[in-house]
């Protein structure tokens, strides 16, 4: 069958200063391998990747987006397709996706659209009820359930046969969610992502990814899944909590592969959870060591601490490891137990002090405004970040809590009637999930909404100004790396955004 994947521009705060945030979207290059190993016909439409450099207005205020425009992307689907797949994978993208599908029906009125991702996945009943466009929705992991949907279309069977979907029963007038295939179980058994139609070398060459600068950044996967629950993430409902990971042998050839054919000098892993087992990831580097792979690595998303002991953050770092994000969320010991955040603070400070040493910028992930947070939690919190600048982390990211559908805390501020699916839960979903001072939203009873921007821009700035008085060097090396455009830390990528839009006059101009 000939199918078109689609996946959406990138949406940006309108005030955003810094631009070229997206990344090459591994998703849709995994599907897309799959479905061409089974000989179907694959077009992908990348409409950030295609047009990178092209700002306009969105149909919600204070959004803009940054890639191509809904007609420019209905004009890009082949006449001759059959199957219109789109990717949705966060929720604050939604609002738009949903407008590009229901144009996409306008333009396609026979053609079968599907839909997946992790915003899918999480709230497919209101999603099918809400939009008539949509013929089926994939829950989970995609590429074998996909490969299952265009096997039966193609024998022209009918939505109730087919494992991994949902639909909208018209004559039952009610969502029908089908039985579910499971995870794939033999993860090295899923091909390498098929980038042929995706413009991957804009990304390489503008340096782009989660964490990158200067390199030519491939996106990887080592494993899929996360084992933990923290109620905050809806990471169970797109994966379950099993946690695979891939053959070691499998993942440096993938390396190398991609070293020889896109002369790649960078590798960010973009899993969940990469380092759970303590004797995997050291198998792993000692094999990148031993094969002299010769490039360097990250893991922007986050990872446990527990199994970041001395020996391993020396191997890390021997095997080429650039970078580590960590992900206390919180410095209070209540507002962990409440998240289900099974952490321990004083190991995880450790380990930070281990990269240091080493020489691994690490960032931090807090968050403030969860349900029930209270003043004295702020203040764990704060002691916290003071902590982390005097044991050296590089940088922290201070966010606002945001009930994302399919997981356990927006369960209950729906059940408490705080979040509603009315005529503006879109609108919700938009606006709620940036992380702008001007939309932030407390969900404590005890915090104002007025004291989030406080909090989390307070919070990054508290904690650089005691990074900076404990170690001078770091802010002349920050000078450095500024006026020398090479930047390393979070801090300096913003920074260097600020400069190529403000001080060389290359400021975000969005088209009406």
């Amino acid at each position: 069958m000939h199918v078109t994947l689609i996946r959406t521009p990138v949406l940006l705060p309108l005030g955003s200063v810094t631009a070229h945030q997206g990344v090459p979207p591994l998703a849709l290059a995994y599907l897309g391998s799959t479905l061409r190993k089974k000989n179907h016909q694959v077009f992908y439409i990348d409409a950030f990747g295609e047009k990178i450099n092209s700002f306009s207005k969105s149909p919600f205020e204070g959004v803009m987006v940054n890639g191509l425009t809904i007609p420019e992307i209905i004009e890009r689907i082949p006449s001759g397709t059959e199957i219109i797949g789109v990717s949705c994978m966060f929720s604050n993208e939604w609002f738009y996706t949903e407008e590009l599908i229901r144009e996409i029906r306008k333009h396609f009125p026979n053609h079968f659209i599907v839909v997946g991702g992790e915003h899918i996945t999480a709230d497919y009943e209101h999603i099918l009820k809400t939009n008539p466009s949509i013929d089926a929705a994939i829950l989970g992991e995609g590429e074998e359930k996909l490969k299952i949907l265009l096997d039966h279309l193609e024998k022209k069977h009918s939505l109730p046969e087919i494992l991994g979907i949902a639909f909208f029963d018209k004559t039952k007038n009610e969502v029908v969610k089908n039985e579910s295939p499971g995870r794939i179980k033999d993860i090295d058994s899923i091909s390498w992502p098929d980038w042929d139609g995706i413009p991957l070398e804009k990304y390489l060459a503008l340096g782009l990814g989660m964490a990158a600068q200067n390199k030519r950044s491939y996106p990887m996967l080592a494993s899929r899944g996360c084992p933990y629950q923290c109620t905050f993430c809806s990471s169970p409902q797109m994966w379950t909590t099993k946690w695979m990971s891939r053959n070691i042998e499998d993942i440096i050839k993938e390396i190398e592969f991609a070293k020889n054919r896109y002369a790649i000098t960078h590798v960010e892993f973009y899993d969940l959870t990469a380092i759970v087992n303590k004797s995997w990831i050291i198998q792993f580097c000692e094999a990148l060591i031993a094969r002299k792979v010769n490039v360097t690595w990250s893991l922007p998303s986050g990872t446990r601490s527990e199994a970041l002991t001395g020996e391993v953050v020396r191997l890390l770092k021997q095997s080429g490891c650039l970078k580590l994000t960590y992900a206390p969320e919180s410095g209070s010991a209540e507002v962990l137990k409440s998240i289900k955040k099974k952490v321990h603070l004083d190991k995880m400070l450790q380990s930070m002090s281990h990269s240091v040493r080493e020489d691994i910028i690490i960032k931090a992930n807090m968050i403030f405004g969860f349900p029930g947070q209270t003043f004295k939690d702020v203040f764990y919190d704060y002691v916290l970040l003071l902590k982390m600048a005097w044991i050296g982390a590089h940088d922290v990211t201070c966010f606002a809590f945001s009930p994302y559908p399919g997981s356990e805390l927006f369960n209950k501020l729906l059940n408490e009637g705080r979040i509603v699916r009315d005529s503006s839960y879109n609108n919700f979903l938009s606006v709620n999930v940036y992380n702008s001072p001007l939309n932030m939203k407390s969900w404590s009873e005890h915090i104002p909404h007025f004291m989030m921007p406080v909090l989390t821009l307070g919070g990054m700035s508290f904690f650089y100004s005691f990074q900076f008085l404990f170690r001078p060097v770091r802010l002349l090396k920050m000078l450095k790396n500024f006026f020398g455009n090479k930047p390393e830390t979070m801090l300096d990528l913003a920074l260097n955004g600020i400069k190529e839009d403000f001080i060389k006059g290359r400021r975000i101009k969005v088209e009406s």
